[in-house]
């Protein structure tokens, strides 16, 4: 069973697919050096965002109880004690690109977007190793056999204004994800 860390290691994770993607694609020396990926609430970036300042940012706005796991034993706990005090939770995240140069916010989206769908599902195992390097080790101890899913969110404008109104910060381009599979 995963810890109370799980939240901020999935986050880790996801933090982690863009920055190896932004890499990949060469962003900082093709197009810009200074770029951040960050997981903060959006009308923190917004209160202090600067002309330089290129950003993808990662953030978690709402989570759920997994209602597929209601009442039932997921694969990875059968057979295991305690398995009634399993959690099983989804987490919905927006990634949101900030960028005041033409054209920028939408290659950074694009960046984000392609690291996420390239890896649709991730294993305890690439859990593990991504939480090991920092604060988040042994979040997912004992573990190895969870695996998440990371599926893009199709919303209507009126879901996305709501989404906005209550970061009380101004729209940016950005996309919507659920992440499913979490146990707690």
């Amino acid at each position: 069973m995963s810890t109370v860390y799980i939240i901020a290691a999935i986050t880790r994770v996801l933090k982690d697919l863009i920055q190896n993607e932004l890499e990949e694609q060469e962003f900082k020396t093709r197009v810009h050096p200074n770029i951040e990926i960050s997981s903060i609430s959006p009308h923190i970036i917004s209160s202090s965002y600067s002309d330089d300042d290129d950003r993808l940012n990662i953030f978690m706005y709402m989570s759920g109880y997994n209602q597929s796991w209601k009442n039932s034993v997921h694969p990875s706990m059968e057979g295991k004690k305690g398995y009634k005090d399993l959690l099983g939770i989804d987490l919905h995240y927006v990634l949101t690109a900030y960028s005041k140069s033409e054209l920028h916010t939408e290659i950074l989206l694009g960046i984000g977007m392609k690291a996420l769908n390239k890896n649709p599902v991730i294993t305890g195992d690439k859990l593990l190793q991504v939480t090991e390097k920092n604060f988040l080790k042994n979040t997912f101890s004992g573990n190895e056999s969870q695996m998440i899913t990371i599926s893009l969110l199709p919303l209507n404008i009126s879901e996305i204004s709501q989404i906005w109104t209550a970061f009380s910060a101004p729209y940016h381009p950005s996309v919507y994800y659920k992440i499913t599979g979490i146990e707690m």
